[in-house]
């Protein structure tokens, strides 16, 4: 508008160059017999107005209507006294606006008034308000994430957003507001309720314009709350109050924005919740981790007073003990932080405490007592200005009292207030169960740990956590079952598993498995087991259920006649058994009564973990499998094979000795001169590889054969010391492989087991 005006009046020849320089102005209005040219105008604050007289006798008259003698009421009175107008351009004055406005005018001349001649100046500010209200737009150029702090200040603080200043705002994006109602267990709306509110964004606010290149570390400020506000820096960026300045310098005419990460909170008023508190404190890491481990977080966040729900469990009372507690306790128990936090001793740990009230300093006298929320009370004792608390097991001081929240109090504490730790021992050791997940928690998953059919404990891990520890004693002969169920809060078993340690530390089971996202069930694990000269190994039994309901009704297992064990599968997907096996065992298999039974299904795994039955076909039901052998014993016995004599494996040689065959075969007796040949075969059994060391002075044959004589690998040597060969067999299928090293005077039989 300012250029189109200055095109119109310069294309009429109303005014000289000299004329106009005295009169130099953001924007120009002329003014003629009967008009103010233009007659409405709009201009920003700070901007300048030139007024020039082209003809007639003329003001600018801003304090009271010339028609009707009533004031303009502009924020300032603004006159310009009459003046003669020529071709030329007589300037009449320049005026700054500087403050936001509408502005009204007419000429006071005669009937100028009435005839018309009439002004309004609009000086439109980009205020704060304007600045908030725009910069979370996608179309801003730099958009914020600040829609919530904009509904925030203008429902509490609007007056600092459209008026006085210049201000400086510190405003916490939607991350910072969220963060703070989460812990605070509070919605949008809700938040508007917390006493103190406008205070709080108060606190926000400073007086001036204060951009980024005005800050340095140590610079304190007054907020307009009436506290300071302090200003650090670390690694190139500012802080305030320790909140980060993520964006600086959004300017607006009445001041400037800057965008930190966290909400800040005036001294004296309380901070959020008990939760907020203690996540807030650099020194309490360890008891934030324990209290979201056991999942007791949301509790302590619940805004019963704020949200007017008295539901809402609470008032809390928090006895808060620092990180170097924690490491002093773990040190003790002989455990790291990390391994403590694992422990079953967290939860107990945790709720001593936790008191479901409010206990402040006052009530801390000497021989006054409280219960914790485990109902195990504590003692009080106050002794040359400081306050005790006495545990069962301990006593602690309280190093800072009444930290005030919503919700509660905060005390902290120089020690844990240990929970009574029995000590553990069983003849076979402290057996370990560990735990994991990648997901954050179980998702309600639940592992139950029998022992000789009585439930010892049922485990978890919650949301907040991803490992969980339980030790417990165990002696000789005791049957251990592990069952999965779940709570119903979720579906679980996704990404989770569990190990089982014995008292040695050795891994006794690994699980970890994604059928239908649930973990499988293990049974009949026997501690400190002794095997018999007659022992083969222990063969595996999988029992399914396609919906994950078990099988109500057992998979009745008889060795060689004799009923050996009824597995029962109680609930889940899956569930894995393993009983032992002996040479020339028959063992048979007995579906017995499953409800829904095409629903159910097993296999059966031999020692080498080779299948031997499957029977778990989707909607057919399972059938009996009997007089299925296991470790069947086999004689020795030879065959002359290519002027080798070669154990076929399977009882089925010519020659039960093998003197007879080489003496048949080979025409020689067997009286091996064995120190003539040093031979060692390592790994064996193997999974793939055999290192072959032969230490001899002769020449020999290798030759490798399988069950059925048939020749897989074979290498002749001149040996004058010392040889090493790796032999290959991963391609080859998992048995057993007969080695033959043939040699001038006699040959010598190897077994190679291929697992």
């Amino acid at each position: 508008m300012k250029h189109f005006i200055l095109v119109l009046v310069l294309s009429l020849g109303l005014y000289s160059s000299k004329s106009h320089a005295q009169c130099e102005a953001d924007y120009t209005v002329i003014l003629n017999n009967f008009d103010f040219v233009p007659s409405e105008l709009t201009i920003e604050p700070g901007e300048t107005v030139a007024f020039i007289n082209i003809e007639g006798e003329h003001t600018l008259n801003g304090i009271n209507n010339s028609i009707t003698g009533e004031p303009f009421n502009n924020v300032y009175d603004y006159f310009l006294e009459q003046t003669t107008g020529s071709s030329e351009g007589v300037c009449m004055g320049v005026i700054e606006f500087d403050t936001a406005g509408v502005f009204n005018f007419d000429c006071s001349v005669g009937y100028n008034a009435e005839a018309g001649m009439t002004l309004s100046i609009n000086v439109d500010a980009f205020d704060l308000y304007d600045l908030l209200s725009t910069v979370y737009n996608s179309d801003y150029p730099d958009p914020q994430n600040v829609f919530l702090s904009f509904f925030a200040f203008n429902s509490y603080a609007n007056e600092y957003l459209t008026q006085g200043g210049p201000w400086s705002i510190f405003v916490p994006n939607d991350d910072a507001v969220n963060e703070i109602l989460d812990y605070m267990n509070l919605n949008q709306f809700d938040g508007m309720n917390i006493p103190d509110f406008t205070e709080i964004l108060q606190y926000h606010i400073a007086p001036g314009r204060l951009l980024a290149e005005d800050l340095y570390s140590g610079l304190q400020i007054p907020s307009v709350q009436g506290q300071m506000l302090n200003i650090t820096e670390n690694n190139g960026s500012f802080y305030v109050n320790g909140a980060e300045i993520v964006t600086t310098d959004l300017e607006a005419y009445n001041g400037v924005i800057h965008v930190i990460d966290y909400c800040l909170a005036p001294g004296g008023l309380p901070e959020a919740t008990v939760m907020e508190i203690i996540a807030r404190s650099e020194v309490h890491q360890t008891f934030e981790e324990a209290i979201v481990s056991v999942s007791y977080d949301d509790e302590l966040s619940a805004q019963a007073i704020i949200n007017n729900d008295n539901g809402l469990p609470g008032p809390w009372t928090v006895y808060a003990p620092t990180d170097d507690a924690f490491e002093f306790f773990a040190q003790e128990l002989d455990m790291t932080v990390e391994e403590l936090l694992e422990s079953q001793y967290i939860y107990d740990i945790v709720f001593n405490h936790i008191f479901e009230n409010e206990i402040p300093s006052s009530e801390m006298y000497s021989g006054n007592t409280a219960f914790n929320v485990d109902g195990i009370g504590v003692e009080f004792d106050y002794t040359d200005s400081t306050f005790f608390i006495i545990g069962d097991e301990n006593t602690a001081e309280i190093t800072i009292t009444d930290l005030m929240a919503y919700n509660g109090i905060v005390h902290v504490i120089d020690a844990v207030i240990r929970p009574n730790i029995p000590v553990l021992e069983g003849s076979c050791g402290v057996w370990r169960l560990n735990l994991q997940s990648n997901n954050d928690g179980w998702e309600g998953d639940i592992l139950y740990l029998y022992i000789n059919d009585v439930l010892v404990e049922d485990l978890t891990i919650y949301e907040g956590s991803n490992s969980r520890n339980f030790n417990f004693g165990v002696d000789e002969g005791d049957i251990i079952d592990l069952y999965v169920g779940n709570d119903g809060s979720g579906y679980g078993g996704y990404n989770h598993s569990y190990k089982l340690f014995n008292g040695d530390g050795q891994l006794v089971t690994s699980i970890n498995d994604s059928q239908n996202y649930k973990l499988p069930n293990v049974t009949n694990i026997v501690a400190c087991e002794v095997f018999g000269e007659d022992h083969c190994g222990k063969i595996k039994i999988e029992l399914f259920h396609d919906i994950g309901y078990g099988w109500y009704g057992p998979l009745q297992v008889y060795k060689n006649g004799e009923l050996e064990q009824s597995i029962n599968m109680l609930v889940g997907y899956k569930q894995i058994t393993e009983i032992n096996a002996n040479y020339n065992d028959t063992i048979d298999f007995v579906v017995n009564n499953p409800v829904y039974p095409e629903e159910t299904g097993y296999k059966v795994f031999d020692t080498n973990g080779q299948i031997i039955i499957n029977d778990n076909t989707v909607n057919v039901a399972p059938e009996d499998a009997f007089d299925v052998p296991f470790c069947t014993m086999i004689a020795e016995s030879w065959n002359c094979i290519n002027d080798a004599c070669v154990d076929p494996m399977d009882g089925s040689g010519a020659f039960s000795s093998l003197n007879d065959c080489q003496f048949t075969c080979e025409g020689i007796v067997s009286s091996i001169e064995e120190k003539s040949l040093d031979v060692s075969i390592y790994p064996n059994p193997s999974s793939n590889v055999f290192n072959i060391n032969l230490n001899g002075y002769d020449k020999y044959e290798l030759l490798i054969t399988n069950v059925i004589g048939e020749k897989i690998y074979t290498k002749e040597l001149n040996l004058n010391g010392n040889y090493v060969n790796q032999i290959d067999l991963s391609n080859f299928p998992k048995g057993i492989y007969n080695l033959t090293v043939s040699y001038r005077i006699g040959a010598i039989n190897y077994k190679l087991i291929l697992q």
